[in-house]
């Protein structure tokens, strides 16, 4: 006879809401998951695309549970394998500062769900087979849950066809008509765009936005924060003594907008004056 994860697994397969009751099922154990410090700490949100998107508190803790990711990548993978025997659920966390919404452990699912319900009901029949498929549920708050997720799940896709959204590019999700990729999808593409801006800034520091725009198609929004960004990190290695003579060259190009050959002593000698006595409280911390 097969398990009851493995019964519950087929029959959410079925459903077509495995994913979306197996990550409810994680967060409403976040803080067993991830213990009561970084749970007091941390907002479980959504997952697209296999990444779980998590409210910190402090960009503080932003840095310090960036260190941890793959952990906890780890944890919940295994406690959603030990729930199901189920195969990994996310395989990227992206932490972002933010407000946790006065919540002790920060999990608002129940907010959300309130904020989410769609106008469309769902039929009796409809209804039926929820309750047919969350039966083998013995916990009644993990039952009424689920029955919960699986009707409104059912509500949320008949007035999404209603209203012509289609599915994301990029994931399953849906997203509105005038949109290519659902919000949480949009998000990781720009972080992606970002890392791509400062990847050829680091190989080519003095490119100028039309120049970068030719490889990487971006504003000049874009361009501007992922340099900034770039310059702030060099800049914090400088005042924290670590930087190296390559560095600060890196550095030079980056403000100067100048090639290697055009650098000049007084041009050091402006960036070390400028970075290195600058205080600590400058350089506050960026989600």
């Amino acid at each position: 006879m097969d398990s009851v994860g493995n019964v519950l697994k087929a029959a959410l397969q079925i459903s077509g809401i495995k994913d979306k009751f197996m990550i409810y099922h994680c967060l409403l154990h976040w803080e067993e998951i991830v213990g009561p410090d970084i749970s007091l700490h941390t907002s479980p949100g959504i997952v697209q695309g296999g990444t779980l998107f998590v409210n910190v508190d402090h960009s503080v803790w932003c840095h310090h549970l960036t260190m941890m990711k793959e952990d906890i990548i780890n944890k919940v993978n295994n406690f959603a394998m030990r729930s199901f025997a189920a195969e990994k659920i996310i395989r990227n966390i992206r932490f972002q500062a933010g407000n946790l919404k006065n919540n002790k452990n920060g999990n608002n699912l129940e907010e959300e769900e309130k904020q989410g319900n769609p106008i469309v009901m769902v039929s009796r029949q409809e209804m039926d087979t929820a309750n047919q498929l969350a039966a083998i549920i013995q916990n009644k708050y993990l039952h009424n849950k689920l029955v919960n997720l699986i009707s409104t799940d059912l509500a949320f896709k008949k007035n999404r066809q209603i209203e012509q959204w289609h599915t994301c590019q990029n994931c399953k999700s849906l997203c509105s008509p005038e949109e290519i990729y659902c919000n949480s999808c949009k998000i990781i593409k720009k972080h992606e765009k970002e890392l791509s801006i400062r990847k050829l800034l680091l190989d080519i520091p003095w490119i100028t936005y039309e120049e970068c725009n030719q490889y990487e198609s971006c504003t000049k929004q874009e361009f501007k924060k992922a340099k900034e960004k770039l310059i702030e990190k060099f800049a914090r290695s400088m005042y924290a003594g670590n930087q190296d003579m390559m560095q600060t060259a890196i550095l030079i190009m980056l403000v100067k907008a100048c090639r290697p050959e055009d650098i000049t002593e007084e041009m050091e000698q402006y960036i070390i004056k400028k970075y290195s006595r600058r205080k600590k409280s400058v350089f506050t911390s960026r989600s």
